[in-house]
């Protein structure tokens, strides 16, 4: 019979959320938020960069040189928004 315990479920406990004093849990909720806050200027920033973005790509009036130059700082930029965005609502769910 001891072989059927190596296939037995172990039992997980719960860890519980110490519960914090009050200070603390207002500083965690003003934290929330302003990551909220920077996440939707973020997420407006995106949506303009993209924007912007599409309507160079098919400005064919500039040199190519240029039109490359701006195109390769704004997908950084991009990237970089992108991955912001993502770390902010981590840390948002780690505080929740």
């Amino acid at each position: 019979m001891k072989i059927l315990k190596l296939f037995a479920k172990e039992k997980v406990h719960q860890v519980s959320r110490p519960i914090l004093p009050t200070e603390h849990a207002i500083a965690r909720n003003v934290a929330i938020s302003k990551h909220e806050k920077i996440i939707v200027n973020l997420g407006n920033e995106l949506e303009s960069l993209s924007s912007n973005l599409k309507a160079l790509e098919q400005d064919f009036g500039m040199l190519h040189s240029k039109r490359e130059k701006e195109s390769d700082r704004m997908i950084r930029r991009i990237i970089l928004v992108k991955y912001e965005i993502e770390i902010r609502e981590g840390l948002i769910k780690w505080l929740c």
